[in-house]
């Protein structure tokens, strides 16, 4: 019996869930490619699969019950460079897009956008982080209820400070919030 064409995108993201990516937040390297010039500059890119779940009640922003989970490809560009007064700058800009598909089996495409610059001072002193992050959940195809879950957006402009060993997320010291939209920190997987 011939499968429907509107299951083959359900049936995939779930055989890559179950037997080829782990259900968390995963990411598995694919090409890495390095560029560096006779200055303080290098340039990074990084293409990989990335999956990603959020798990039933934890955004608020999806139904009480559904969980979604997603899987597509990454690029990722990091920049570093030492600008004049010796203060090492990162910048790196990941881009990652696919589909996803709900508990129910509806299916989602997800686009998430994020635009970081540290700024590592010379001193010691503590890193700056400025963050721009988006990420976007649209359903595939135009729901027959016109009140059926759509989607979502979760959005942030932040900075802040951190000092290593701290990590850079979560945001710990002098947060400020320039704008956000939704939870980063439950609706944001990636």
């Amino acid at each position: 019996m011939p499968t429907p064409r509107r299951l083959i995108g359900p049936l995939v993201i779930c055989m890559l869930i179950l037997f080829g990516i782990p259900v968390t937040s995963a990411a598995s390297p694919q090409q890495t490619s390095t560029a560096s010039s006779a200055s303080d500059d290098t340039t990074e890119t990084v293409r990989e699969t990335v999956a990603w779940t959020l798990p039933a009640d934890q955004c608020g922003s999806i139904p009480k019950g559904l969980s979604v989970s997603g899987a597509g490809q990454r690029v990722m560009h990091t920049r570093t460079w030492v600008d004049n007064e010796d203060t090492t700058r990162v910048r790196v800009e990941d881009t990652v897009k696919g589909p996803a598909i709900d508990s129910k089996g509806r299916e989602y495409r997800f686009t998430y956008y994020n635009l970081s610059t540290r700024v590592i001072p010379e001193s010691g002193k503590p890193i700056n982080v400025h963050m721009v992050d988006v990420f976007e959940l649209r359903q595939d195809k135009k729901p027959a209820n016109s009140k059926a879950f759509k989607g979502f957006r979760v959005d942030f402009d932040w900075t802040w400070t951190y000092s290593p060993p701290a990590e850079v997320w979560p945001p710990q010291s002098n947060l400020v919030k320039y704008d956000t939209h939704g939870d980063p920190y439950n609706c944001d997987p990636i």
